[in-house]
């Protein structure tokens, strides 16, 4: 069960970077070639940068709620750092919204 659930981890960890990588070059292709709102390649990219972003946050939730578990399951500090990760996220995300509120 351990190893199945580290496995499991890891792999959606590979995919979430995989998936914010492709949002991240769909975002900078769109401020790079200064692509503006007539363009049909700006609804390309933002569809594709807008479904990698809510793909990403799903994943990241996930990892987070299984890294919890796996952490208190198994008591193995292997993926600590990923629940850090999360809340330092979480909490810049707040003070980013209070800051531009």
């Amino acid at each position: 069960m351990q190893a199945k659930l580290s496995k499991l981890l890891d792999r959606i960890i590979k995919l979430s970077l995989l998936v914010f990588v492709v949002g991240a070059v769909a975002l900078l292709l769109i401020f790079v070639l200064k692509i503006t709102a007539p363009n049909p390649m700006f609804s390309v990219l933002s569809i594709i940068s807008g479904i990698a972003i809510f793909l990403f946050i799903i994943m990241w939730t996930l990892i987070f709620g299984l890294s919890i578990y796996y952490t208190i399951q198994f008591h193995d500090r292997k993926y600590v750092a990923y629940i850090v990760i999360f809340l330092i996220a979480t909490l810049a995300a707040a003070i980013n919204y209070f800051i531009t509120m």
